[in-house]
């Protein structure tokens, strides 16, 4: 009565301690207070402490052959995930898997799509724009010298080693610009003023040919704006449309341009060219001349006779064997003042060219008749060749009205 004693085990369990070590290998059956079945007996190894209760079961304990202890060769064949963790022990450590969302990824650096307000921005690099159009000169080309950069600086006579070379004009390329220029409509402007041209001391080879209605203040305008130092080498006498006469200019010296775009005023002056001095004077002269004979009309037109003398005075030099001096000549031939001849030749061929004689030789018989009647009427001046002045010019007119207006056919009655 005075001692308590634990129940009897169950048929076919063994009663396991709640505090126990690690199996050895000896074969003395486990003791205490759990119970564990034979037919499926967790497998619980390691050392816990004593008030640690064994709740779950891990998994099957392999039988004994001597009753009710376990065999520890077979409790030592178990895998390692099988073994419960020691107390104090540290967990292994596991490389994991780099995570693919870049929302929880420390690591890696979020890109943003394209548009992103925080998107880092790249700057594009400037490029000298291309003027004239079509591909540039090769580095090799020495048939004219270097352009100055459109970023190279304050002048027009830094020519950098980074600077693009002049884009290679042909003769025929000049001679179709000056021609389309020559014919452009323009808006007539009864202001005068001068075509110019000046020169930096410190780079004679390179000239400006501007035009303005005041040259002396233009002048200082150049060099308070620009910071260069200009003198004067041609003015010309004030001319009507003096815009249109300096666009000539620039069109006939085309491929001796030296476009540079000015850091200090933040402007890209096409005005400079590399060309001697009597030629530029020259061509200058040549235009204010060809623009002081009045060629476009007050709608601002090219007139007949110089369409006339353009279209007359053809380039008769082949394409291929055509130079500057060649074409050269050939405008200075064609800003000539027309001669009494040329007006002939331009009458001439207005008259020619009327729609009236197209129509005189289709209904020539009619109109030969009615001719020889009026010049026999003329001459008689009696009744008798009035009226048959007057039958022949009636039969004409119905003859010529039934082929230049033909009767309409008939319309077709709707049927109802």
């Amino acid at each position: 009565m005075g001692s308590s004693t634990s129940p009897p085990p169950r048929s076919g369990h063994t009663l396991l301690s709640r505090g126990f070590s690690s199996p050895t290998p000896s074969s003395r059956p486990l003791e205490g207070s759990a119970t564990i079945s034979h037919s499926s007996t967790p497998n619980v190894i390691g050392a816990f402490p004593a008030d640690h209760a064994l709740s779950a079961s891990i998994g099957p304990t392999p039988q004994s052959n001597e009753g009710n202890a376990l065999n520890p060769q077979a409790v030592m064949d178990l895998p390692l995930s099988f073994i419960s963790p020691l107390p104090g022990n540290h967990r292994p450590t596991v490389n994991r898997r780099s995570v693919s969302d870049t929302r929880h990824n420390r690591t890696r650096r979020p890109v943003q799509s394209y548009g992103s307000p925080i998107r880092r921005p790249h700057r594009r690099r400037q490029q000298p724009p291309n003027l004239f159009g079509g591909r540039q000169a090769s580095l090799d080309s020495t048939d004219y010298p270097p352009v100055a950069s459109s970023r190279s600086g304050s002048n027009p006579g830094d020519n950098g080693a980074t600077s693009p070379l002049a884009i290679m004009k042909t003769a025929q390329q000049v001679h179709e610009e000056l021609r389309r220029r020559v014919c452009k409509d323009m808006t007539p402007n009864d202001r005068k003023g001068v075509v110019y041209v000046i020169r930096d001391p410190e780079r004679p080879h390179l000239l400006k040919i501007g035009a303005t209605m005041n040259s002396a203040l233009r002048l200082q305008q150049i060099e308070r704006q620009c910071g260069v130092r200009v003198e004067r080498v041609y003015v010309s006498e004030e001319v009507q449309n003096y815009a249109r006469a300096e666009h000539l200019v620039h069109g006939d010296l085309w491929h001796l341009c030296r476009p540079y775009w000015c850091s200090r005023c933040a402007t890209e002056h096409r005005e400079w060219h590399e060309v001697d001095a009597a030629l530029a004077v020259a061509t200058v002269k040549r235009w204010v001349g060809f623009m002081e004979q009045r060629p476009y009309n007050t709608a601002g037109k090219l007139k007949a006779i110089w369409r006339h003398l353009i279209s007359k005075r053809k380039l008769i030099q082949a394409t291929d064997s055509l130079d500057h001096d060649n074409r050269w000549e050939h405008w200075a031939r064609v800003v000539l003042a027309p001669s009494l001849i040329d007006h002939c030749q331009h009458y001439v061929g207005v008259t020619e060219s009327h729609p009236i004689w197209p129509f005189l030789w289709k209904f020539s018989w009619q109109v030969s008749n009615v001719f020889a009647w009026v010049v026999v009427f003329s001459v008689l001046g009696d009744a008798i060749s009035f009226l048959v002045l007057l039958s022949f010019f009636a039969c004409a007119w119905v003859s010529i009205s039934a082929q230049v207006c033909p009767a309409a056919p008939p319309k077709a009655s709707r049927e109802r």
